[in-house]
């Protein structure tokens, strides 16, 4: 809950700089044409589903290579559930960084899903193989870190 607090205020914070920087810009002739409202909201709309864009063009370009080292991460992990999906953060020719989220059975019975940052090297073989990992959030653990942006 923390991480999607965070990144509303992120996200306010620069349509307030963007916004401002466009009106400020615009023609003085021209300020009853747009109000300030809609370009605010449609900054915020904008800042708000950047990063998630960019994130979903990488992983449906890059994600299908690193699908088996992924898989095999969370295996390793100490969570008894099944992975859910990876969105790759960032990736170059021997290096990526993925947020992995799965599932995994809470004490009480009930379904938590645990997020991952796991960064992943390309070994002399060709093969992606994971380097380290980061639990960001589990409550059976007692993680809770800022994952920006959220996914659950």
């Amino acid at each position: 809950m923390l991480s999607v607090i965070v990144y509303v205020l992120v996200v306010a914070f620069c349509t307030m700089l963007l916004g401002g920087l466009f009106l400020a810009f615009k023609s003085p002739k021209r300020t009853d044409d747009v109000k300030m409202s809609t370009v605010y909201l449609w900054t915020f709309l904008l800042c708000a589903a950047a990063p998630y864009v960019y994130v979903e063009v990488q992983t449906a370009s890059k994600g299908k290579d690193l699908h088996a080292a992924v898989e095999a991460t969370y295996s390793a992990t100490p969570f008894n559930g099944e992975m859910r999906y990876y969105k790759v953060l960032s990736c170059s020719s021997n290096h990526a960084h993925v947020l992995l989220v799965g599932d995994d059975k809470a004490d009480w019975g009930g379904l938590e899903h645990p997020v991952l940052s796991v960064n992943l090297n390309k070994d002399s073989s060709g093969k992606w193989k994971a380097d380290k990992y980061t639990v960001l959030a589990s409550g059976r653990l007692n993680e809770d870190r800022l994952v920006l942006p959220p996914y659950f």
